[in-house]
């Protein structure tokens, strides 16, 4: 199971956001130095993480926890859940069912050099790119603009 692509931009957009404030308090005269973003290192460090996550949730979904993951489509009728010809009537509901990116029809989309949900950056992009174009409104593209952006500015 692999771990959850929020995860990765979230850490991504911490080591942005530490690296953006370290520089504000530089130009205030309080550091010594302003930092910038090694975006190799942080790609590896953030595969080490997604190892873990998957580890975690492969252990917590599959453990002794008492939790069982039903992957089935599914029908809820009042406090009764219907999935995969099985009926269920649980104290408590919790529908996560999780996304699906929409990929516009736009030529190119196919391309190596195209990065999309949910495989947004995968480990061979290596560094930081020089110009890069986000096509997309929601939170994701606005995240992945302000990593770049501080990761640009090296």
């Amino acid at each position: 199971m692999p771990a959850p692509g929020c995860m990765v931009i979230c850490a991504q957009n911490d080591a942005a956001r530490a690296c953006d404030d370290a520089r504000a308090l530089h130009q205030l005269g309080i550091t010594d130095t302003a930092p910038a973003i090694d975006y190799t290192r942080l790609q590896e460090k953030m595969a080490d993480v997604q190892k873990t996550i998957a580890g975690v949730i492969g252990a917590e979904t599959t453990g002794g926890t008492g939790v069982t993951v039903i992957c089935e489509h599914a029908c809820v009728e009042g406090n009764r859940v219907y999935a995969g010809g099985i009926e269920y009537e649980p104290e408590a509901i919790l529908i996560a069912t999780g996304s699906i990116p929409h990929i516009p029809a736009i030529t190119g989309t196919g391309l190596d050099e195209v990065y999309t949900p949910p495989h947004s950056l995968p480990p061979a992009l290596k560094r930081s790119p020089r110009q890069m174009v986000i096509i997309g409104s929601g939170v994701i593209a606005a995240e992945y603009a302000y990593i770049f952006r501080v990761a640009g500015q090296m």
